[in-house]
């Protein structure tokens, strides 16, 4: 389960440096692609301005970081091994 409360993200930018940005905890991510067989998540965003902002360049960069993660998750749900729902509240 993951939960980051309204202004966490933005302070996580506001703070960390660059290594953090980028730093990606290989086994632990795809441990969790490993273990998972479905994601539930739900979008609750009470301030859908909160990154106005941050740096694009900041965003972006930790996308990035985090796109051999999603790759794996992508493939495990098309090869029919994973399923997620979407909600929004």
């Amino acid at each position: 389960m993951e939960y980051l409360p309204d202004g966490v993200t933005k302070h996580f930018f506001d703070h960390a440096n660059d290594d953090q940005i980028v730093y990606y905890p290989s086994h632990f991510f795809h441990g969790k692609v490993e273990q998972m067989t479905h994601v539930i998540s739900v979008i609750a965003e009470a301030d859908k301005h909160e990154l106005k902002d941050i740096d694009p360049k900041k965003i972006a960069a930790r996308i990035h970081s985090r796109k051999e993660y999603k790759e794996k998750r992508m493939k495990k749900e098309m090869d029919g091994k994973m399923t997620r729902t979407l909600g929004l509240y």
